[in-house]
Parts: C-alpha cells; sequence; structure tokens
C-alpha cells in the first residue's frame, strides 16, 4: 500500500518526478509536511506544482524561502477527511493561474524511496494541523505585494523545471521480462539471463545479422536503462545467500552500478544516500572521483564472444558514453570558469565599492571634525547665555519681591489709580463709612439746626414760634438759659446711648 511503506522508505508518486520533484526531497518541503501534521505520501501533485512554483517564484525575486513565508502565501487543504493535500493560495495572495489536476490514476503508479536521514514523515493523518497566521505573516504578505508579486498570474509551466518522465511499465517489463524475476530487496541487481553459444550465434545461423545487430543493441539498451528495484519474495535459498553476500558488498562499499535520467551508465558508483535514485550526469554532486570506468572487467568477458559489428557497435555506443561524459565535464569546466570569472568582477566592483565607502568615510570625518568644533563653540556661548539667564533670574526675584520698576511704569501707575479706585468705592458701600459719617454728623449738629434758623428768619416767611420748634433742644446764641440747657442737653445725652443716637439720626435724616 502507498500509505504503509516499509521500514526506513517513504512513498514517491511518479507523478512527482515530472512536475518539479526530485530526489533528495527539499527540506523546506518536509519542514512543511510535519508542520501540518501529514504524511509526504499526503501530498498530491498539484502540492508538488505549487511548492515547486512556489521556491522558484521566490527565489527569482530574492525574498527568502522560510516556513513562514509558505504558511503566509498558502494554506492546506484536504481532498477528504484522512485523504490526500492540496496547496491553495491565500486571499489577495494569488501569483500562480490554476493548476491543473494530473489526468490518469496516479495513485497507482507509485515508488519506495529509502529515508536517507532527511526525516521525512510517513504516518498517514486524517486531519490538518491549524496553522495560526500572525504579525509575521501579514508583514511578509505585505513586503510581497510591495514587490509586484500579486500584480499578474503565472502559468505553473512557466515556473516548473523540466521533468522526468518515468514510465513503470516498461521499467517493469525490462524487469519482469525474458524469464527475469524480482529480486528481494531494492539494492540487490536482479541476476543476468546467461545465454548460451546456440541461443546467441541463432540469429547468425538464420542469415540475419541486421537481427544480430538489434538483439546486442537491445541488450545494450537494457543494461544502460533506469534500474528501480521492487520488493518480493526470494527466490529459494540460493538466490537468498546470494542478495545477502550482495547486500554485505553494498553496505561495504563495494562497486556497483546506477544508472541516470540521462541514459548513461556508469560502473562503479557507489552513493548509499543515492542508492535507487535516478541520476543525471548534470548533476553537480557526480564528481570524478564517483565513476571509475564506463566498462567494467564483467562486461568486457560478456563482449568477447560477440561478432565483429556487434562490437563496433558496442564501441560506439560507448564512445557516445564517453564523449557524452567529456561534454558534461567540459561544461562544468566552462561554467566554472564563468563563475571564476562572475567572481573575480564581483571582486573588483565590491573593490570599488569600498574605496568609495573608504572616501565617504573620510569625507565623514572631516564633517565629524567640523561639526566637533562648532560643536565647541556653540558650548561656550550656551555658557555665556546660561550665565545672562541667570542673572535675569536674580532680577526677576527682586522684582518679583519689591515691584519698584513696576510700579514706575505707566502700566504700573494705571493699576494703582484703578486699585485705588476701587477700594474708595468698597469703602463707601461698606458699613464702616456709614458709621464714620453719622459719626461726624454729630459734631456739626447745632451748627447745622442753628444755620438753618437764621436762614428761615432771614427769609421772614417763616414765623418765630415755627423756627423755635426745629430742634428745640438746640439753644440760640447768647440765650440766657443757655447753660442750663447745655447742662440738661449734657444729662440727656449722658442717659441716652449712642448707638440710640445713632441709630434715630439715621432715621431722622436733616
Amino acid at each position: 500500500m502507498c500509505h504503509e511503506p516499509p521500514s526506513g522508505y517513504f512513498t514517491t508518486y511518479l507523478d512527482y518526478f515530472s512536475n518539479g520533484f526530485s530526489l533528495p526531497p527539499n527540506a523546506l518541503l518536509v519542514e512543511i509536511v510535519r508542520s501540518l501534521g501529514v504524511s509526504f505520501s499526503q501530498l498530491t501533485p498539484n502540492a508538488i506544482v505549487a511548492f515547486a512554483c512556489f521556491h522558484r517564484r521566490m527565489s527569482e525575486i530574492r525574498i527568502p524561502v522560510t516556513l513562514d513565508l509558505f504558511h503566509a502565501l498558502f494554506s492546506a487543504r484536504c481532498t477528504g477527511p484522512g485523504s490526500y493535500i492540496y496547496f491553495q493560495p491565500r486571499l489577495d495572495c494569488k501569483f500562480l493561474s490554476r493548476i491543473r489536476s494530473p489526468r490518469g490514476s496516479w495513485k497507482s503508479n507509485f515508488l519506495y524511496v529509502r529515508d536517507r536521514g532527511w526525516g521525512v514523515p510517513t504516518t498517514w493523518s486524517s486531519g490538518l494541523s491549524k496553522i495560526k497566521i500572525g504579525g509575521t505573516h501579514h508583514a511578509l504578505q505585505l513586503e510581497c505585494g510591495s514587490l509586484g508579486l500579486f500584480d499578474e498570474t503565472i502559468d505553473p509551466r512557466l515556473l516548473l523545471p523540466p521533468g522526468k518522465k518515468i514510465d513503470l511499465a516498461e521499467v517493469r517489463a525490462l524487469q519482469n521480462g525474458a524469464g527475469r524475476r524480482p529480486v528481494k530487496a531494492p539494492w540487490v541487481r536482479p541476476p543476468r539471463r546467461r545465454v548460451g553459444p546456440d541461443s546467441r550465434d541463432a540469429p547468425r545461423r538464420m542469415g540475419s545479422p541486421r537481427s544480430n545487430h538489434d538483439s546486442a543493441l537491445l541488450r545494450m539498451k537494457k543494461r544502460i536503462e533506469t534500474n528501480i528495484w521492487r520488493c518480493s519474495p526470494a527466490i529459494g535459498e540460493d538466490g537468498a545467500q546470494k542478495n545477502l553476500k550482495r547486500r554485505r558488498e553494498v553496505e561495504d562499499g563495494a562497486p556497483h552500478s546506477v544508472s541516470g535520467g540521462g541514459h548513461l551508465f556508469v560502473e562503479g558508483v557507489n552513493r548509499r544516500d543515492r542508492a535507487g535514485s535516478f541520476w543525471d550526469m548534470s548533476d553537480p554532486d557526480l564528481g570524478w572521483s564517483m565513476g571509475k570506468t564506463l566498462i567494467g572487467d564483467h562486461v568486457v568477458l560478456h563482449l568477447l564472444p560477440q561478432p565483429t559489428e556487434s562490437l563496433i557497435h558496442a564501441l560506439a555506443w560507448n564512445a557516445c558514453q564517453v564523449l557524452s561524459l567529456a561534454s558534461t565535464f567540459q561544461l562544468r569546466e566552462e561554467r566554472s570558469r564563468n563563475s571564476e570569472s562572475k567572481l573575480h568582477e564581483e571582486i573588483v566592483m565590491i573593490r570599488e565599492e569600498l574605496l568609495k565607502m573608504q572616501k565617504e568615510s573620510d569625507e565623514k570625518s572631516k564633517s565629524c571634525e567640523t561639526l566637533r568644533v562648532e560643536l565647541e563653540e556653540k558650548s561656550k556661548s550656551y555658557d555665556v547665555l546660561r550665565q545672562e539667564l541667570q542673572q535675569l533670574e536674580e532680577k526677576y526675584s527682586v522684582e518679583l519681591t519689591t515691584g519698584e520698576h513696576f510700579l514706575d511704569s505707566a502700566l504700573g501707575k494705571t493699576l494703582l489709580t484703578s486699585t485705588g479706585e476701587k477700594a474708595v468705592e468698597g469703602y463707601r458701600a461698606s458699613s464702616a463709612f456709614r458709621d464714620e459719617v453719622l459719626q461726624q454728623a454729630l459734631t456739626i449738629h447745632d451748627q447745622v439746626v442753628i444755620d438753618c434758623r437764621r436762614q428761615l428768619r432771614e427769609t421772614k416767611l417763616v414765623s418765630e414760634e415755627i423756627v423755635r420748634m426745629i430742634e428745640p433742644s438746640v439753644p440760640e446764641p447768647g440765650d440766657e438759659n443757655n447753660e442750663e440747657l447745655l447742662g440738661t442737653l449734657d444729662e440727656i445725652l449722658g442717659d441716652i446711648d449712642d448707638d440710640e443716637m445713632i441709630e434715630a439720626l439715621r432715621h431722622n435724616s436733616i
């Protein structure tokens, strides 16, 4: 079952490889699957397309590709409970056009790949872990929007790298054809079918050299095709012992064959972390030390009995392989030279920028020195101003205490005048002022009465009796009884309370 791989393996579908997937799997893709809490084999080919386009597009606009950035732009969805997973762009974060679903039954075509410490999750889950979107994710969305990522949608086919189309039916035919049975372990190469002299010479006896050439080419083609081994029961006790021996040789580092997607057969390549994977001669991990020879001794022994024409075809094919390998290394050398020249150009540019920055630093240091001198001068000016301020504060404190300078000014005089008028008006309206007026009235009462009598007599309109009736208690000047009246008045005034007299004068004003 695809969701139950053997221990130490994980499941990959063949459609993965035609949609941008390669081995080993991208570490970020593995981390995304782990954060969602699902199995790697639950990813649909659409999810592989979305991740490959995301990785390629972010690299183009030079944004660091991180787990938070992926969750900020995509959300994971299930096709059903406990089913497969696909990635969908979040709202207002779409930069890819519609990703078409794969045609055919892609779920039935899968491989088991050994996990070489990559930590690929293999446990199927019925649900997704909830990813919380916070301020960091919104900030990443705004940054991508400012770079114009969402201004247009791009066809995913323009961003996908060239895929590797793998025909599982053809591989099974190569594996199981010509009386060959599958072996037990994926690291064990199927045993060769021994060809007898009669069967080897049969096409030649039939008088068909072309058939002989075709059969030789077919056998060579089978040797250089992609080898994909699947698990199956053992082929007897002898087969199991041979398989165990071959497994130990591989684990100990013995040379074995690995074929690549470029159809180039390499003998002696031993990469334990890539055993059973798809190789390509453009892979930068394939170094000089990994390919010992293109034709091993056992291949030479197998080719010696072949006809001359077959050997010519085999040598021609081998020459093509050598030329292909030479062109590959030549391409690497050219790339290395180009990268070295680019590196030199970058070094020159960096040196120029460094000199420019050094000049700017010198100019800034001079400016800093000028600013330091100006700062010292301004510091001295500040000290002078601080002393003047202190003197003004002292003058202000004196003025605040005495106020002489202010009172001598026109504004001060106006303030004094208005304050005096307000004080006089207030005093006149007070009871103290009324009491003072009444007290002064008592001292002039007699003289006022006498003056009133005199004025009335001068008019000669009022009789003497009526004149005498005005304050009869007040004697006339020169009156004989003046002394007695004065004594009587003193007695009366002594008996009368001053307050009552004042109150009477208030009610009987003259």
